[in-house]
């Protein structure tokens, strides 16, 4: 099969043809027919990130796709089901596994990152607890919900007490990640919300998929909008898809005694927190990491029924996944981009 794999930090991918993954008596193996290329991808490609345990390797943590084989202990699928991948696999043992929430395990077995990947034609999945089957959706536009709209939505469960009619939430950048939280906060909740990015085009997809006040940093003073805005009180909550130095700042800063900072963006940044400086009392900061499968299942339960619906997709051939990595960094994507295998 041909696959696009990774043999050294700072270099181009390496089309070429591997052996099909082997199938055993637990797994599936899914015929890949989309997997969403993510920003933390081109972190890991570009040496940022080196949290790969062996070289080469084949990245793609996004996928979606027909099941073409099942082993002989799989239960409740069968080929041909169309199916989104859970990408978060755990150990199956520890306390957040048992728990369900095999995004946070020990011993994590990410596919994608901690094994191989979906930039291939097929991909091995260990168990079918795994995988989500769905019916309306195309696998190769579903794969972004697996996350792309999961890594927000979880966010958006950590916030959404916080939120009523009256309610403002900040969303500080705008590419794929922040037009699903836009998306997902305007068809879940009341409140309105503050879009902010560098980038007008972004900004305008943002204000397209509902959000109600849109901020260019570049041109204005975000903080001083903001608290204009909400008659200086602040936002109740504030989701940071960037996580810089300077974007993590304007997250504390921007939110209401009581409120809520969950940070999602891996740009590096630290968040200094002082009292009486730069944050108001009892404001909680968390970061949020990706999602567990039980609110993947959600999420696309909520697409299946049009409730949230895709971002702007740009589909790209597996050979031409570089060429995809060199707009990416130019910042030439606007939505997501997916490869097709």
């Amino acid at each position: 099969m041909k696959t696009a794999r990774i043999y050294e930090y700072g270099k181009d991918l390496v089309i070429e043809d591997v052996e099909e993954p082997k199938l055993d008596e637990n797994g599936v193996i899914v015929k890949i027919e989309g997997a969403g290329f993510c920003h933390s991808d081109l972190h890991i490609i570009d040496g940022e990130i080196k949290i790969l345990p062996k070289l080469p390797m084949t990245l793609g943590h996004e996928n979606a796709g027909i099941v073409y084989k099942v082993g002989k202990n799989v239960k409740d699928l069968k080929e041909g089901d169309k199916v989104v991948v859970y990408g978060g696999w755990g150990c199956g043992y520890c306390d957040f596994c048992i728990k369900g929430e095999e995004n946070l395990c020990i011993r994590p077995n990410w596919v994608g990152i901690l094994n191989d990947g979906g930039y291939a034609e097929y991909l091995y999945v260990p168990h079918e607890r795994y995988l989500v089957r769905i019916d309306k959706l195309e696998p190769k536009i579903a794969c972004i919900y697996a996350d792309a709209g999961l890594t927000p939505y979880r966010a958006y469960k950590k916030i959404r007490h916080l939120l009523d009619g009256e309610s403002y939430v900040l969303i500080i950048g705008c590419g794929g990640l922040g037009q699903f939280g836009v998306k997902i906060i305007k068809a879940l909740t009341p409140s309105k919300v503050i879009a902010v990015d560098i980038n007008d085009e972004k900004l305008n997809k943002a204000k397209e998929y509902g959000a109600d006040i849109i901020i260019n940093s570049n041109k204005e003073n975000p903080l001083t909008k903001i608290m204009e805005i909400t008659n200086n009180l602040g936002v109740d909550a504030s989701l940071d898809f960037v996580g810089s130095n300077e974007t993590l700042n304007l997250s504390v800063v921007s939110t209401k005694v009581g409120g809520k900072v969950v940070q999602i963006g891996l740009a590096g940044g630290s968040a200094n927190l002082k009292i009486l400086e730069n944050i108001r009392f009892e404001v909680s900061f968390e970061f949020s990491l990706w999602g567990n499968i039980k609110e993947l299942r959600e999420l696309l339960s909520l697409a299946e029924n049009n409730i949230i619906t895709p971002i702007d997709v740009e589909f790209y051939k597996l050979e031409d996944i570089n060429r995809l990595i060199e707009n990416l960094k130019e910042n030439k994507i606007r939505g997501r981009a997916i490869v097709i295998p």
